[in-house]
């Protein structure tokens, strides 16, 4: 949602930072015949395939190679900030160097490279 947000509004979004999410199809994880069965319900004003093209704003991705719910290919792209962290799926959000990375990378947008 939020990348699609950055490609309808980039004069509204100051940049995107995701976390074990995947916006590139397929997702070849786990969870995507889940994602096949829901896709028709999906809004048609959300295109998938612009969702994956690189962001009109500047942008990171933190994922995990661990993941075992997302393919971690599909979370991170060549032309983003990524970062790798050392952390399953269900607990990146609250790992240590997720929150220091996110934390980081807020403090660089408003004030500058440290």
């Amino acid at each position: 949602m939020a990348r699609h947000m950055a490609h309808e509004y980039p004069d509204k979004v100051a940049q995107v930072i995701t976390m074990a999410s995947p916006y590139r199809l397929p997702t070849a994880a786990t969870i995507e015949p889940l994602f096949n069965l829901v896709a028709p319900r999906f809004s048609k004003e959300i295109d998938f395939l612009r969702v994956a093209q690189p962001l009109p704003v500047p942008a990171m991705s933190i994922y995990t190679r661990q993941d075992g719910i997302v393919a971690w290919e599909s979370c991170s792209e060549e032309s983003s900030l990524s970062r790798e962290i050392d952390s399953p799926h269900t607990t990146i959000a609250r790992h240590p160097d997720a929150l220091r990375a996110v934390a980081l990378r807020l403090h660089e947008a408003r004030f500058g490279h440290p």
